[in-house]
């Protein structure tokens, strides 16, 4: 337990060493934020007047309550995907990115950028897997919540099961230029090898970043608490936002760096020390 602890850091620390040579990968981050904020807003605008022209009716027939039910699950379906095809496409800028720099070449900002314009079908068809997935459990949950939180519960097991199968799908079909079918098994095939070690690492990292947000918000309570407000609530939306960026970069970094891994049983040449480090942490 304590090694695979210990390994979490240290593939935080090699992450930040891809960040510190290849700034870019903190920028499509925040290009990938602030699309999916502009995208929430106008999907929030949209709801906000098609949920008022229907609470402005007075009584509602089954017909009107069935057509509410089925255009709410398109819009929240036309969200899932909007939302996946801009995460996923600047993943792929991050994706493609690691594995040039696993290959000792330099990056460019415009670099990442063409690399997704280049596996937009890739991109497009995943989005479209996971918007279906994610609007189906999300509907079931929105059912089962309200008469059983078993079934609740079931359901989310069953999100997190998807999740677990997919770990390594979507850079596979990036780097390997597979189709989601054989990126799925190709995906269960890698993580099934040492799935242990890697939820465990893949935990360990995010509690890192989650203990040091609450490293954050202790010391907002400490400015709270000495009267300066507004300095305080600057900071803590800050360190937020800073955590976000940083915590969502590392993370497609790492998995990148573990997928390289369980497919050669080596680390990046380039990463020098960390690469023994980390080798001495998983068998293989």
């Amino acid at each position: 337990m304590f090694k695979k602890i210990s390994t979490s850091f240290n593939l935080v620390k090699v992450s930040f060493r891809y960040i510190k040579r290849d700034w870019e990968l903190l920028v499509y981050t925040i290009l990938s934020l602030l699309s999916s904020l502009a995208i929430l807003i106008t999907f929030i605008w949209v709801d906000f007047f098609y949920l008022g022209f229907f609470e402005s009716l007075s009584s509602w027939t089954e017909l009107q309550q069935w057509t509410y039910e089925v255009i709410l699950f398109v819009m929240s379906f036309l969200y899932y995907l909007t939302f996946s095809f801009i995460t996923f496409f600047y993943n792929t800028a991050i994706i493609t990115s690691v594995q040039r720099r696993n290959n000792w070449e330099d990056n460019k900002l415009w670099d990442g950028l063409k690399d997704s314009m280049k596996h937009l079908k890739e991109i497009f068809i995943w989005s479209l897997i996971n918007a279906t997935v994610t609007s189906i459990l999300n509907l079931l949950q929105r059912k089962f919540w309200e008469n059983s939180i078993v079934w609740s519960i079931i359901v989310w097991l069953i999100g997190w099961m998807w999740n677990i199968l997919t770990f390594f799908s979507f850079p596979l079909m990036v780097l390997n230029w597979l189709w989601p079918k054989d990126a799925i098994k190709e995906s269960w095939s890698l993580f099934k090898k040492t799935w242990w070690e890697r939820a465990i690492i893949h935990v360990w990292v995010w509690l890192l970043f989650t203990l040091i947000y609450l490293l954050l918000v202790i010391l907002w309570v400490a400015i709270i608490y000495s009267w300066l407000i507004i300095t305080g609530i600057i900071f803590i939306v800050l360190g937020l936002i800073f955590i976000i960026i940083l915590s969502t970069t590392c993370d497609v970094i790492i998995k990148t760096i573990l997928l390289h891994y369980v497919q050669t049983w080596t680390m990046p040449s380039w990463l020098e020390w960390e690469t023994a480090i980390i080798d001495i942490a998983w068998e293989k």
